[in-house]
């Protein structure tokens, strides 16, 4: 019994797998287009203010942002939720009992995961406000280097 309920869930899960990747893909390659066609409708003001050596890469890291939303965090949630449902559906159709003791505990798991929450939401709003700063030095070296070379002082710097 165990056996067959293993194949179908490999099966039902490279059928999720496969679905939200091919609807990731389709999604990142219309955002692809519609930005770029949006990005040629700017004045010419507007590429004097940005730099357009930096958009193909800005345009790539914000679609893979949005493709691995679309395709593999709703897959997963889609997945983890209905692997709680049936889960606890199956619990109780089988062993009433025991799972009603289990869920004496369920109070303290959620404390615990909106601890863990908290800690992961402090060293992630640290982490990143480490990475802005070294951004705006690695920035200010990269105009001092322009300055130089401008002015012919590489020998001399």
């Amino acid at each position: 019994m165990m056996s067959i309920v293993g194949v179908v869930s490999m099966i039902v899960a490279w059928f999720q797998i496969s679905c939200f990747s091919y609807f990731a893909e389709s999604i990142a390659l219309k955002f692809k287009i519609d930005y770029f066609e949006k990005i040629l409708t700017k004045d010419s003001n507007w590429f004097d203010q940005n730099n357009p050596g930096e958009m193909a890469s800005k345009i790539s890291k914000e679609v893979a942002a949005v493709q691995r939303g679309t395709g593999e965090k709703v897959g997963n949630l889609t997945m983890f939720v209905t692997s709680f449902v049936f889960g606890f559906a199956f619990a109780f159709f089988y062993g009433w009992l025991l799972t009603l003791i289990l869920c004496g505990g369920i109070p303290f798991l959620l404390a615990v995961g909106a601890l863990f929450a908290s800690s992961l939401e402090s060293g992630f709003t640290n982490q990143m406000k480490a990475y802005s700063q070294s951004a705006g030095y690695a920035d200010q070296a990269l105009n001092a280097i322009k300055v130089v070379h401008t002015y012919g002082q590489e020998a001399l710097e």
